[in-house]
């Protein structure tokens, strides 16, 4: 079977925030490691490493966010978010800018995904993702099928 969604354009906005609360989440015990060692540094009196491994989180989490903000701007990540539409099958999923041109993504690209209550998030690297959201499939069978496939292909539970 194959699925062909509506046209869909994800939004620059909604790109960086992805991407931001997805690193966070993948990153979280690193980030989490810094709280110990904060309030070790804090109880020993230390204070002034413990403005050092807070001002080092705080830059670290910086550097992430304007590195998403600034792929918005970049000329090879337009392709991003222009309007595209996807044909899944179960051997890969083609990403169509036009009814002429497009991309296939072999399922092996793909490193993980997620299914949420209102859309699919597929990942091929630490910044770049597939995002679906439900609306753009054409009916709720659409969204089982492509739920089952992901369950087949082990990238969800």
């Amino acid at each position: 079977m194959i699925i062909k969604t509506k046209r869909h354009r994800l939004k620059e906005k909604t790109y960086i925030k992805l991407a931001f609360l997805y690193l966070i989440k993948g990153q979280a015990l690193f980030l989490l490691a810094t709280l110990p060692l904060s309030a070790y540094l804090f109880l020993t009196g230390w204070t002034k490493m413990l403005w050092g491994v807070n001002i080092g989180l705080v830059l670290y989490l910086l550097f992430w966010f304007l590195q998403f903000y600034g792929v918005t701007f970049l000329e090879q990540s337009k392709i991003i978010f222009q309007g595209a539409t996807y044909h899944i099958t179960s051997k890969e999923i083609l990403m169509m800018i036009t009814t002429k041109q497009g991309m296939p993504i072999p399922w092996d690209k793909i490193r993980y995904a997620y299914r949420r209550p209102k859309y699919f998030i597929l990942f091929l690297s630490k910044g770049h993702f597939l995002y679906l959201p439900n609306h753009i499939f054409k009916s709720a069978q659409e969204q089982a099928f492509f739920s089952l496939l992901l369950k087949k292909k082990g990238y969800i539970r």
